[in-house]
């Protein structure tokens, strides 16, 4: 069956245009992106979003408590379409906000208030499918007091903002910032740690190598355990993102390296942020 996906999705930014502008579709490969208004705006803060495609009968739902195979044709054209829709919002913010950096996709699902509906070709919902974010998060109490007690920390740890950049660019689609943020922060984590213990560079040479040297050697002169040892699987992730990091920095761009799709690239790197996390605890724990 033949349908069309259709997104409304709200843009991080709010513009016009001037008179003499005439708004029309932008065509990405196969997907159409127009500018839109919300109800009552004055400016532009939505995109409308196209794309048409196949879905075999057997993924739409029988019932209306039956959307379990209709969610995962939902989740494979959104990952085909948010990549073009990131397309756009890096080519406003290159030419109009070069000093932001944003993404409205993370890989897996856009981040702002959206709805998507599936249509047949003469504009019916398929049994009323409506897939909607609000993209509005609730505060409890421990955020609001936690928010309040950042704003009057004076000595933030930079190992801490790498990884709070390598989860934010992760969560806008930067992959590759991703990596060099989670390498920094293994990097500022480990030598950190090992030379506040009075252990210089010299004190290394029996190894080869940055990662061996500082969370083999290195953790054993100064914690008398080893990463290497006590944690292989954890020590093979520093290795892998410490190669990734430089291969990215001699030009190279994960998604060539790895040959993943971008939602397998989102599903690895989510697995190791919360790994260099629970790195860096043991290490300075």
């Amino acid at each position: 069956m033949v349908v069309k996906c259709v997104w409304h999705i709200q843009l991080p930014f709010k513009f016009d245009v001037k008179n003499d502008v005439i708004i029309s579709e932008i065509i990405i490969d196969d997907v159409s992106i127009l500018f839109a208004k919300s109800k009552d705006s004055k400016f532009y803060d939505f995109i409308n979003v196209e794309y048409i495609t196949d879905i075999d009968d057997t993924l739409l739902p029988k019932n209306n408590c039956d959307f379990g195979r209709t969610s995962r044709f939902v989740t494979e054209v959104t990952q085909k379409v948010g990549v073009k829709v990131n397309y756009f919002i890096n080519s406003y913010y290159r030419q109009v906000e070069t000093h932001i950096i944003n993404q409205i996709f993370n890989g897996d699902d856009f981040t702002t208030e959206y709805e998507m509906v599936i249509l047949d070709m003469e504009g019916n919902p398929v049994d009323s499918i409506l897939i909607s974010n609000t993209g509005v998060r609730v505060l409890d109490k421990s955020l609001v007091d936690r928010i309040i007690n950042d704003v009057n920390n004076k000595d933030r740890s930079i190992v801490n903002e790498f990884m709070r950049l390598a989860a934010c660019f992760l969560e806008n689609g930067y992959f590759d910032m991703t990596v060099m943020n989670l390498a920094n922060a293994l990097e500022a984590s480990i030598k950190g740690y090992v030379f506040s213990r009075g252990i210089s560079v010299q004190d290394l040479n029996e190894a080869k190598g940055y990662v061996e040297k500082f969370f083999h050697v290195g953790l054993k002169k100064a914690k008398g355990v080893s990463l290497k040892e006590n944690m292989p699987d954890y020590f093979e992730s520093v290795i892998i993102i410490n190669a990734t990091r430089n291969e990215i920095a001699h030009g190279g761009s994960l998604q060539n390296i790895k040959q993943m799709t971008q939602y397998e690239i989102y599903d690895v790197l989510e697995d190791l942020v919360d790994e260099v996390d629970e790195i860096i605890k043991w290490i300075v724990n």
